[in-house]
């Protein structure tokens, strides 16, 4: 009987200091929530891009048309080349014209090239770091504290040197579908920019009274 008594104390005292110390433990703070994004797919569904790239690839087609315009140019000048002989008194001339026309082109080409992925590369950083900042609102109006990118996680190089380097640079090998945030941030972030974009309306200024022209204090004659 005693024996039995004793190990009811002993339970009893167990378990009322077990929820003292329970009651006494600082709250245990919630898993920070992670998610992962498809960047790529982001930028590419980002109607701020797609504009942009619909103006780059006008500019893109204006400066082909006139590289073409440059090339239509040398042909004629090369036939008349062809038929003209050394000696002809405008051979010389068709001659010098034909060759800084080429210089021409290729200049021409060299600064249109690089002015397009100029213009590229610009419009791929402001519509990153436009999304970025979106994703930033996104995540904290729903308590996410971490966007990870969505890996590739197939290997995809042919090289065997390839493939140890695409390993290294592996930091994530899973993820659950669930954490992917793609689908939903990509309307946020067209909403965002459509907000952005649209112009409010302002009400037209009044027209100002009209007042007589003051006389100029010195006459200035032409």
């Amino acid at each position: 009987m005693r024996n039995n008594l004793l190990t009811t104390v002993a339970l009893l005292a167990l378990t009322t200091g077990s929820a003292l110390f329970a009651a006494a433990a600082p709250d245990a703070k919630p898993a920070p929530k992670i998610a992962v994004i498809r960047l790529e797919e982001v930028l590419r569904a980002s109607k701020l891009y797609a504009a942009g790239m619909e103006k780059w690839k006008k500019e893109q087609a204006e400066a082909t048309a006139a590289l073409k315009s440059i090339d239509e140019q040398l042909q004629k000048l090369d036939g008349q080349l062809q038929v003209l002989k050394p000696d002809n008194a405008n051979y010389a001339g068709i001659q010098e014209e034909f060759e800084v026309l080429k210089l021409k082109k290729d200049i021409t080409y060299k600064k249109i090239r690089a002015e397009l992925e100029r213009r590229q590369v610009g419009l791929v950083k402001a519509v990153f770091a436009n999304a970025k900042t979106k994703l930033a609102q996104f995540c904290k109006e729903r308590a996410i504290m971490i966007v990870h990118l969505a890996p590739d996680l197939e290997l995809n190089a042919p090289g065997f040197s390839d493939v140890q380097l695409e390993l290294g640079l592996k930091s994530v090998l899973y993820y659950d579908p669930a954490m992917d945030i793609t689908e939903a941030f990509v309307p946020y972030l067209n909403a965002a920019e459509a907000t952005a974009t649209a112009a409010p309306a302002t009400p037209a200024a009044p027209a100002p009274t009209a007042t007589p022209a003051a006389k100029p204090a010195v006459d200035v004659k032409p």
